[in-house]
């Protein structure tokens, strides 16, 4: 058989001595040796915060309990996974539940549903309906590489990934009936946000909750729970502060088909049937940017998807919950005064900061999404992004000078995006070429843009690691962006200028209901100077640049 505890399925990149080098582990070996596991090395980004959920952080929690404290976080933080006793509970965790971590088992499968609990068991699919990304069924496009049809086989420890990660992020759609639909996986609701360290064990250590009192004493995983019989789509309330039921959540309920049920050497197909969904998404969910609703005493906050269509840059406001006011200085639009709330996880980082965490630690934020069709029946893309993010940034009751500088980054980001975005709806109606604000390619000068500062806004964000709550370092950096940023919008503006061509050099007049207006390469490069001279004010106030 296939045991997770022991068999090696984990790729990851291991640091042995000096050296780095690609290697597959088990989950003993990786939970044991973490401190060592820089990171992974998965066939999809998503599988990331899937196994930390489901597998690592369940087991760390269960075997060697969570933190009472943050002096008992930063003991263990400190000693690592070996003298903090880590490794030993996880040994003796996964000696104790060893045989509810077989793949195969007869009875009991991990994380699947047993022999004889479900229907259709003669109709066993292909291997498409456990990759979230494949198309299947009636949501084939017209040209895709494969199709559903198309037989192919896994390995062990692929399809253990692939497992893990349908639980979390499948489709909805039919399962396997129109009355059978249900909605996207418990990730793909939310705005999934994962702090990280310089390897595995700090990023452990990183998500753990601080809890007073422990887990509940009936927060237990689904492999220390009786056997689930099928019972087609099940809808329940989650306890609260049931954490480890929250990340081990059976969303699907699955079935793998080995190709020998004594002696399997692969998988060849799957079952994929609804299973547990929740009603709500917790208010203590943590790993996941939340939203404002309502107003004065019927806000509430609800999880919020990442932006597909611009990446994290545009949706840093959101990610850092940063205050809009002091991100558009001199706007008097009472909505800029709403603060998004801070994931969970990063709020307990920032608390951890104050006393424990070095103000030039490393952290690295990661975030995913994926987007699906709607209704969600197909996986159409999926989003990754990993930024530094200084440690001050997320602390958000104190004036951080760090913290101020990124929500002006952020900002001005938006602000010259946008003027930009006018001046080529400028340019265009001076070459005659209408106001749409894209051309017939689906040209967005938005995304050309934010694809062309994404170096820099992440020099900017390390930059600011390092300032260490210095005022006058902090206004150095936030130069050096603005000048970046300066110069980059207008390195576009001149190529949009010469896709235009001469037509809107020449300009031309334009006859309304109440007038006319005059659209020109001239008025257009104006504003975007105008716009420069008013959102990047260290650029004129300081045109030699800040001594540190």
């Amino acid at each position: 058989m296939f045991n997770l505890s022991d068999s090696k399925w984990i790729p990851v990149v291991l640091k042995d001595g000096g050296h780095r080098g690609r290697t597959e582990l088990s989950l003993r070996e990786a939970l044991v040796r973490s401190d060592r596991v820089l990171r992974f090395d998965l066939p999809l980004e998503t599988m990331v915060p899937a196994l930390l959920r489901h597998l690592f952080l369940p087991v760390v929690m269960r075997a060697a309990g969570v933190p009472g404290d943050e002096s008992d976080w930063a003991s263990r933080f400190e000693d690592g996974p070996v003298r903090s006793g880590l490794a030993a509970h996880v040994e003796r965790y996964l000696d104790d539940w060893h045989d509810r971590f077989d793949l195969f088992d007869p009875e009991r499968p991990f994380a699947q549903i047993g022999v004889g609990r479900l229907p259709a068991e003669d109709r066993a699919e292909g291997l498409a309906k456990l990759v979230t990304t494949s198309a299947t069924g009636n949501n084939v496009p017209l040209f895709t590489a494969t199709v559903e049809g198309q037989g192919h086989t896994m390995p062990p420890g692929e399809a253990a990934l692939w497992l893990v990660h349908t639980l979390c992020w499948d489709t909805g759609g039919p399962k396997p009936s129109p009355k059978d639909g249900v909605g996207a996986g418990p990730l793909g609701t939310l705005g999934v946000v994962i702090p990280e360290g310089r390897n595995l064990f700090e990023t452990i250590m990183l998500n753990l909750p601080i809890l007073g009192g422990g887990l509940e004493p009936d927060d237990l995983p689904h492999w220390e729970l009786p056997p689930r019989i099928y019972e087609r789509r099940v809808t329940t309330d989650l306890e609260p502060g049931h954490r480890v039921r929250l990340f081990t959540q059976l969303s699907r309920s699955i079935r793998l088909v080995p190709d020998d049920a004594h002696e399997p050497r692969s998988v060849v197909g799957a079952l994929v049937f609804p299973g547990i969904e929740y009603t709500a998404v917790p208010e203590y969910e943590p790993h996941t940017v939340w939203a404002r609703k309502g107003e004065n005493e019927q806000v509430k906050f609800v999880p919020k998807r990442h932006p597909y269509e611009h990446g994290t840059w545009w949706g840093l406001q959101s990610l850092l919950a940063l205050p809009r006011r002091l991100a558009v200085p001199g706007n008097q639009n009472q909505d800029h005064d709403r603060i998004e709330r801070l994931a969970r996880q990063l709020q307990t980082v920032a608390e951890l900061a104050k006393l424990h965490l070095p103000n030039d630690f490393p952290l690295q934020v990661s975030v995913y999404g994926a987007k699906y069709t709607s209704p969600p029946g197909r996986c159409e893309g999926i989003i990754h992004d990993r930024i530094p993010v200084p440690v001050a940034a997320l602390m958000t009751e104190r004036d951080w000078p760090e913290r101020n500088a990124i929500a002006v980054s952020a900002a001005q980001i938006h602000d010259m995006a946008e003027a930009l975005g006018r001046a080529w709806s400028h340019l265009r109606m001076a070459a005659g070429r209408g106001d749409n604000g894209r051309d017939a390619t689906g040209l967005d000068p938005i995304d050309l843009l934010l694809d062309r500062i994404d170096p820099l806004a992440r020099r900017f964000l390390r930059a600011l690691q390092t300032c260490l709550g210095d005022h006058q370092a902090v206004r150095s950096a936030l130069w050096q962006w603005e000048r970046d940023l300066r110069d980059h919008t207008l390195e576009v503006f001149e190529e949009l200028l010469a896709m235009v061509g001469p037509r809107a050099v020449a300009g031309r007049t334009v006859d309304y209901e109440g007038g006319t207006r005059e659209y020109s390469a001239a008025g257009a490069e104006i504003a975007i100077w105008a716009a420069a001279k008013r959102h990047l004010p260290l650029q004129w106030e300081h045109p030699e640049g800040i001594s540190t």
